[in-house]
């Protein structure tokens, strides 16, 4: 394909175990090196559409970027691990769970602006390098709030 008349967008169902990057680069080759990014990154862990721009599509993705965005997930109740996912060494188990009520009445604490620190198994990057990487080497540094 011809890198220079390629632009648009990719809506990628990008499936659990695939960076967001991995894909990125992927389609790149795909179109001989295009320009090429995406809007927000989703965990490894984490399946759902991936928008990629191509080219002069590029452009755009500041505007986009600050968008409302939507989550599904599932939560296994009852279950902490150290990392704060299914990858990780289970430290905590108990048999008590959430009644409906009180998950819809915590759910308002998630509305709005939030500041809250990143956990230490993000992928936020620290010195360039990225946080989790860090943590799994048992290195200390501290993260910084955000609020999103």
């Amino acid at each position: 394909m011809n890198s220079n008349n390629s632009s648009g967008w990719f809506f990628l169902d990008k499936p659990i175990g695939m960076t967001s990057n991995f894909a990125l680069q992927k389609i790149r080759r795909i179109f001989n090196n295009s320009k090429a990014g995406f809007v927000g990154t989703l965990d490894p862990l984490a399946s759902g559409f991936l928008p990629v721009a191509l080219g002069k599509a590029t452009k755009i993705i500041p505007f986009i970027e600050k968008c409302d965005k939507r989550y599904i997930f599932t939560v296994k109740w009852g279950t902490k691990t150290e990392t704060g996912d299914s990858e990780g060494k289970i430290i905590k188990e108990c048999e008590k769970y959430p009644k409906k009520v009180d998950i819809v009445n915590a759910l308002s604490e998630f509305c709005g602006n939030i500041e809250q620190f990143p956990h230490k198994y993000s992928s936020v990057k620290i010195n360039g390098q990225r946080a989790h990487k860090l943590a799994r080497k048992n290195m200390k540094f501290q993260l910084k709030k955000k609020t999103s």
